[in-house]
């Protein structure tokens, strides 16, 4: 029992949480800010700038959209009508591009404090206090390993264009459906059902892994609500129909309007080339290991959190009493699990590196929601009274390492407009050689591109020296290429192979960029039909 003073001093601690919250963003930034090559840390790969270079291109260089070939994740909505808007109203690439992933991170916090109202009605200070931490944690973890190189699981939470708009929505709508599950008017649980149908069809069309992340672990949830009577068969329809009818008309709108690459035969050939036993269950081993290794105390969090699920759910299968809050949230948790597990597996995406974006919800809900709502449960039924001594000194505790950053805060204004020193170099060598256009691999095309400050174009080509992949840069054929940066798809060997000796090359630290001043190089997309062709399938331009 928590009594009136007890509870006011709960509230102050919950206001202290929001100041832990805030302080832990900016001890990661500051962090960050730190390293003066921070855009070529794991943090920042390749897809990441997609944002700024789509912006740069068709903004700033009078690029169009419809020249830019998408993917099944075009990521439309919000990321890239926010990101835009962003980037107008500051009128800085970078700054908006951090600002983006500021907002994120608080509409994580946001999204998980909703959900809760929606599960308790009036949620207590204690549930509010407990989410605003474990979002505090979350960052914690990323400060802690931001300046190392390798890739976090956790990085998707902070960027646009790595699915983790999509579980910010995921957290929303997961507490617009508990609000439609309690008794409430038909009137109401139209207008949840229709905003669910709305918001779900623009994440839908924008990110595909939106349906096995949430549409198809919550039609589970609804079934099962409505089959054992907890739930309306009206209202149950009404909320069937507004997921099944979004998925549809999401994908439909993806196909049609936006030039997706997913074919109707992209399962199978994705089954075909990728998903092979024996190199899956090493990469899951891989990826698990160098999880529990570098974040064990997290490890334990989530495996922890996952073992009561088996055991509320157990319990509920032999007839005994649990709370429905507690046993919804599992129920949906392993719903996710399963249908998001099975979707990855067989698509093969554990094969690539950081594939532990296409599993956000498992790694991010047990931490923002999950353990908060389960360990107030757990006082309640214990009856164990909730000291606020308690709270406050986990929240001192959490704040130590946020405060011990704020020295360095003056860092933080490398933000406003980085110059790496690799990008420099190119930027010095291009004036001395006049170089304007040039080529180079996946992760290095868009981070010279977006950083040069001599207007440099930097195109991704794959490894026949075709125009690279999904969402890479337009009009390729109008454009006359005098260096290439050898890395990744850019193998010196078949530069030569293809175009000759180069005329000349300089070294940016262990770079090396060749130049060539032949009509071969310089008109390489001229002369030839121009099609870009991925594992997805075959694209050509108009």
């Amino acid at each position: 029992m928590i009594g009136r003073n007890d509870d006011a001093r709960l509230k102050t601690h919950y206001l202290m949480g929001w100041l832990v919250f805030f302080a832990s963003v900016l001890a990661f930034y500051i962090k960050l800010s730190q390293n003066p090559d921070f855009w070529f840390l794991p943090l920042y790969q390749a897809d990441v700038f997609q944002l700024p270079a789509l912006y740069k291109n068709i903004v700033m260089d009078g690029g169009s959209w419809f020249d830019w070939v998408g993917g099944s994740s075009l990521y439309l909505f919000p990321d890239t009508i926010l990101y835009f808007l962003l980037n107008a109203f500051t009128n800085n690439a970078y700054g908006a591009l951090v600002a983006y992933s500021i907002i994120q991170v608080i509409a994580l916090a946001m999204a998980s404090l909703f959900l809760a109202s929606s599960l308790f009605g009036k949620t207590p200070y204690v549930v509010k206090t407990g989410i605003l931490l474990g979002c505090t944690f979350l960052m914690l973890v990323l400060a802690k390993n931001v300046d190392v190189d390798e890739y976090n699981i956790l990085y998707p939470i902070l960027l646009p264009v790595f699915h983790g708009s999509g579980l910010v929505i995921l957290i929303f709508m997961l507490g617009v459906t508990v609000r439609a599950f309690k008794n409430v008017s038909q009137a109401k649980v139209v207008g949840y059902s229709v905003l669910l149908f709305v918001i779900s069809t623009l994440t839908i069309l924008s990110d595909f892994l939106y349906i096995v992340q949430f549409i198809v672990p919550m039609l589970i949830c609804v079934g099962l609500l409505t089959m054992s009577n907890r739930l309306s068969r009206r209202s149950g329809l009404l909320l069937l129909g507004a997921l099944m009818g979004a998925c549809v008309l999401g994908v439909a709108i993806n196909v049609m309007l936006f030039h997706a690459s997913s074919g109707p035969n992209q399962f199978y050939v994705l089954m075909e080339e990728n998903w092979h036993i024996n190199r899956y269950l090493i990469n899951i081993y891989r990826l698990a290991s160098d999880f529990v290794i570098t974040d064990p105390f997290y490890s334990a969090i989530l495996v922890s959190y996952f073992l009561a699920g088996c055991w509320v759910i157990k319990a509920y299968c032999q007839s005994k009493p649990q709370d429905e809050k507690i046993l919804f949230l599992f129920v949906f948790y392993f719903a996710v699990f399963l249908v998001n597990v099975a979707a990855v597996s067989l698509l093969g995406n554990f094969m690539r590196p950081g594939s532990s974006r296409y599993m956000l919800p498992l790694l991010v809900l047990p931490v923002c929601i999950g353990w908060p709502v389960l360990l107030y449960h757990v006082l309640l039924v214990k009856k164990i009274e909730v000291k606020p001594i308690a709270v406050a000194f986990v929240v001192v505790c959490m704040l130590l390492m946020p405060l011990s950053e704020m020295k360095n805060i003056k860092s933080l204004r490398h933000l406003k407009s980085p110059y790496p020193a690799l990008v420099a170099c190119l930027d010095q060598h291009a004036i001395k050689y006049d170089l304007h256009n040039g080529i180079a691999g996946f992760f290095e095309a868009r981070p010279y591109y977006f950083l040069s400050r001599e207007n440099l174009f930097v195109g991704h080509v794959l490894g026949d020296f075709l125009p690279g992949g999904l969402f890479s840069f337009p009009n390729y054929e109008n454009r006359e290429f005098d260096f290439a940066i050898i890395s990744g798809e850019v193998s010196e060997k078949r530069l030569q192979e293809r175009f000759g000796e180069p005329d000349a090359a300089f070294f940016c630290d262990d770079v090396k960029v060749v130049i060539y001043q032949n009509d071969l190089f310089k008109h390489q997309f001229q002369d030839r039909e121009i099609f870009q062709e991925t594992r997805y399938g075959r694209f050509y331009r108009s």
